[in-house]
């Protein structure tokens, strides 16, 4: 009973994101949608670019599926780390 509730559910998980309804995700689905490591999942929040949202009064984290996709779609390129060394040599 217990695989066919869960089969049921993503099925009509999928139709809302089909349909355009958002859908909240925690970070862990967000890295299976996204087929990315839940590490990377948890970096992209660390460093702030990947969008996000912290729900009120807690440290939970959720994504919106539909700001996540525009993320993707947009190149979802994080911001370059630069070296301190390479940052003393720009200024030179």
């Amino acid at each position: 009973m217990g695989e066919k509730l869960d089969e049921i559910l993503e099925i009509l998980r999928e139709y809302r994101v089909e349909s355009g309804e958002a859908v909240w995700l925690t970070p862990e689905e967000a890295a299976d949608r996204l087929r990315i490591s839940r590490s990377r999942i948890y970096q992209y929040i660390h460093e702030g670019s990947i969008p996000f949202h912290r729900l009120p009064e807690s440290n939970l984290i959720r994504l919106n599926t539909l700001e996540l996709d525009a993320w993707v779609r947009s190149g979802s390129q994080p911001p370059r780390q630069v070296s301190k060394e390479a940052i003393r040599r720009i200024l030179k």
